[in-house]
């Protein structure tokens, strides 16, 4: 998941991704499973999850956060966030 990611990054902006891709939600802040090319984390049942790709210069950056559940084998969002423009 990390590398078609980032792989969209570099294509896009023409640098790689600076964090990884997202982490799981829970009790504490940033929680298993991380996703990033050196997890190993297995998805399973009833995981909620961030994805939250972010690019980030010395004059800016975002970071779009969504969540998404994995129920019977398969992922299911559960927000839609998008970029804001002013």
């Amino acid at each position: 998941m990390f590398e078609i990611a980032n792989e969209s990054f570099k294509n896009f902006f023409g640098f790689d991704m600076q964090h990884a891709l997202g982490h799981g939600i829970g009790l504490d802040i940033h929680e298993y499973p991380i996703i990033s090319p050196k997890s190993k984390n297995i998805f399973r049942n009833n995981m909620i999850f961030t994805i939250e790709p972010g690019v980030y210069t010395k004059t800016g950056g975002f970071r779009i956060e969504n969540d998404i559940l994995i129920k019977s084998g398969k992922p299911k969002i559960l927000t839609n966030a998008h970029i804001i423009e002013k």
